[in-house]
């Protein structure tokens, strides 16, 4: 992986997002903490894949890591007044008068947790 993040430096990229290889983040931890070292402030390793209130604060300080990726959002009903029950909008069938949301209340919460632990 370190080859591969020197090759996104040369390229000029100022941003990786990685789990360290795995599905969940908290599975790449020694390899996303050996990227964050081996990036040396050159480029930013921001984080995503699994992140929770729960897990957020061991994972940026065991890593280093100073950006996080995280989906906060939950889907609500779409104020769309005409509906065409017989045909699907797009590929998220059966979600088509929904949309998604993000939600501040998780956003805080995620953030205090990676800076205090709780």
């Amino acid at each position: 992986m370190e080859k591969s993040l020197a090759d996104v430096i040369e390229a000029g990229a100022d941003r990786v997002l990685t789990s360290g290889g795995e599905q969940k983040v908290e599975d790449g931890i020694p390899t996303v903490a050996r990227l964050v070292q081996a990036a040396n402030q050159r480029i930013a390793v921001m984080v995503g894949a699994g992140i929770t209130e729960s897990n957020v604060h061991r994972i940026v300080t065991e890593t280093g890591v100073r950006e996080i990726h995280a989906s906060l959002r939950a889907r609500v009903p779409s104020p769309t007044q005409y509906r065409n029950q017989k045909i699907s909008m797009g590929s998220s069938k059966g979600h088509e008068y929904e949309r998604a949301i993000v939600l501040e209340d998780a956003v805080r919460r995620l953030l205090d947790s990676a800076r205090d632990g709780q």
